[in-house]
């Protein structure tokens, strides 16, 4: 037969060992919450410094487009203003080749005088033959 005695101590130890489980559960899981709030807030930091490096990185490409647009547009500005200079360059060219041309044209008219090889070679050069 069992001793009453052992009955007992066989019944305290299924309640320690039932009271240690269920305090070793209520820790895990206590122990779960806290890694659980912990990875919610790394969470939340992460999401807030990549949101942060986000905004730097698109204010810097940006920054870099302006920059890159105002030369542009600058470059452009200096090439229609040479474009301009050489059309004014090449207008004055033309009327400076026109008054020759008519120079010439009025003083062989006037002279009625015959233009050598030498002269005949002035004449085309400064015509731009």
């Amino acid at each position: 037969m069992i001793n009453l005695n052992t009955k007992v101590k066989t019944a305290i130890l299924a309640i320690l060992l039932l009271l240690i489980t269920t305090a070793s559960y209520q820790a895990g899981k206590a122990r779960a919450q806290k890694d659980l709030v912990k990875a919610r807030t790394d969470l939340a930091e992460l999401k807030a410094e990549y949101a942060r490096n986000e905004a730097a990185t698109a204010a810097a490409y940006a920054a870099a487009l302006k920059k890159a647009s105002d030369a542009a547009i600058a470059q452009q500005n200096k090439t229609d203003n040479i474009s301009r200079q050489l059309v004014a360059a090449n207008t004055r060219t033309k009327n400076n080749a026109n008054k020759i041309k008519e120079v010439i044209a009025h003083e062989t008219d006037n002279t009625c005088a015959v233009l050598d090889a030498d002269s005949v070679q002035i004449y085309n050069a400064a015509l731009g033959y």
